[in-house]
């Protein structure tokens, strides 16, 4: 079995993206047939802090990229 070491701040988020996705998914049917805009649900991910996350890209990915840039590798 795999257990994965998680801190504290990152149990929080999934904790509050866990409430939001489901409190989203309950009027996700309506909120589809009205096709409308989503006003609501950003309101609600930024009231959240979530819309403010940012995501690092693997380091792997990060040293691909500065491969490409020193042998000009487009």
């Amino acid at each position: 079995m795999v257990q994965l070491l998680v801190k504290q701040e990152s149990k929080h988020w999934i904790n509050v993206a866990t409430s939001l996705s489901t409190e989203l998914a309950a009027t996700a049917v309506e909120r589809d047939n009205k096709a409308g805009l989503p006003d609501i649900e950003i309101q609600r991910l930024r009231e959240t802090g979530l819309s403010k996350l940012v995501w690092k890209k693997p380091s792997i990915l990060r040293n691909v990229n500065r491969l490409k840039v020193l042998t000009n590798d487009q």
